[in-house]
């Protein structure tokens, strides 16, 4: 899944690069004018890759200062809107639902002292969203690596992270229940689900909280 996702970080530059062709970018972000005007710039909160269909991805907007997400102004809206006549300017997530928050008490296992490395870290010295994943997975029981294929991820990244930061990761398996097969194209091979956090090790501040489907091999 994470060299999966490496592939498919080129579609966020495909993103990018869209909105530059359409006139409205004004700096390397993909902001428009009026966004810039109000220090506002893109960021993903949010991807669902399913490994028979295309990823889907969550972009809202952040003011580039304060790193607090925002509503769209009305005024870019207004500029958008005729680049984008037929088409949403915010894309819908096919799994919505909510991924609920682990702790010492709910996660099966537990995997600490996970640290950045320099190489991890992005043009911003944050860390690339796809080693999320890589950590995620450092919490997965061995047996589930060795014996169940990963169908499909969904994350939801909650803060940044920095390569001074030391994280842990906790993970909780189940059993797919009769309901959850039915929606999911191969759902007789579809066996196992998994909850995921990764979270700062000192303070416990939430990073990334996930979720997945497994398939036996």
């Amino acid at each position: 899944m994470e060299t999966l996702m490496n592939l498919l970080q080129t579609g966020q530059e495909t993103a990018l690069n869209h909105v530059m062709t359409s006139g409205l970018a004004s700096d390397g972000f993909g902001a428009t004018h009026e966004m810039s005007l109000r220090k506002l710039i893109w960021v993903v909160t949010r991807i669902n890759v399913q490994v028979e269909r295309y990823s889907c991805c969550t972009w809202v907007i952040m003011h580039r200062e304060t790193r607090r997400l925002s509503k769209i102004p009305e005024q870019v809206r207004k500029e958008v809107t005729p680049f984008y006549l037929d088409r949403e300017v915010m894309a819908v997530d096919n799994d919505t639902n909510k991924i609920d928050k682990l702790n010492e008490e709910t996660a099966e296992s537990i995997r600490s002292g996970l640290a950045p490395r320099w190489s991890d870290m992005d043009v911003n010295q944050h860390v690339n969203n796809v080693k999320y994943i890589g950590w995620i997975l450092e919490s997965v029981p061995i047996n589930v690596l060795e014996d169940y294929n990963l169908t499909s991820m969904t994350l939801e990244y909650r803060r940044e992270c920095r390569q001074s930061h030391l994280l842990e990761s906790l993970t909780s398996m189940k059993t797919m229940e009769p309901e959850e097969k039915l929606r999911i194209a191969s759902s007789s091979k579809v066996n196992l689900g998994s909850t995921h956090l990764l979270r700062m090790q000192g303070n416990k501040a939430e990073i990334v909280r996930a979720r997945a489907e497994w398939r036996t091999k």
